[in-house]
């Protein structure tokens, strides 16, 4: 598991429910060992270049996911 992903989606709130359910101490060793994978390279940027669009999910705090999706003619960029 890249460990950006468990510093952006483990929240307070979510690690207390890991801790509560036994899964705390797992989630931090993947995070601890897992590659940064924090960087856009090359070949993932040209791999979004190609999309025409994309869905983006989130979960607040309180559990309701929020799933909307963005999106254009292929290369598309945010406009003014």
């Amino acid at each position: 598991m890249p460990r950006k992903f468990g510093e952006i989606a483990f929240t307070p709130e979510v690690e207390t429910a890991q801790s509560k359910r036994g899964s705390r101490e797992t989630y931090e060793r993947y995070i601890a060992k897992g590659p940064a994978n924090d960087l856009i390279t090359p070949e993932i940027a040209e791999f979004i270049a190609h999309l025409d669009g994309f869905y983006l999910g989130t979960v607040s705090s309180n559990g309701y996911p929020y799933i909307q999706f963005r999106g254009g003619s292929a290369g598309f960029s945010e406009s003014a």
